[in-house]
């Protein structure tokens, strides 16, 4: 990585000194976020997938997309999640740059922030 690494909000990730989101449990369902690349034009996709306990996936929706600048590095262009929470009926992520992404628990549906 030719860039500096994000700053990690969650405390679990940041514990762990990974530069990922770590999966969150709530009652018997996991969150996770996973990205998924894909070339010409180079894009990349976070998801947030909810789990139910026997690892059935429950609901998978789109967080973010991102395509990348051909003419610049790849790597400086990267858009880390740097937190995972739940928080009463709602799932959230947050960026390094500070954008809110909000899901319902339930459904995986956005909610507006």
């Amino acid at each position: 990585m030719s860039r500096i690494p994000p700053k990690m909000k969650q405390p679990a990730a940041r514990n762990t000194g990974v530069y990922h989101v770590l999966p969150v449990t709530a009652g018997q369902t996991q969150f996770s976020v996973d990205v998924r690349f894909s070339e010409k034009p180079k894009t990349s996709e976070h998801y947030l997938t909810a789990a139910g306990a026997d690892g059935q996936v429950l609901w998978r929706s789109l967080v973010f997309r991102y395509v990348y600048d051909e003419r610049l590095e790849g790597d400086v262009q990267d858009i880390f999640p740097v937190d995972l929470f739940v928080e009463e009926d709602s799932v959230v992520v947050e960026l390094e740059n500070r954008d809110l992404f909000k899901f319902n628990r339930l459904t995986g549906k956005r909610i507006v922030v």
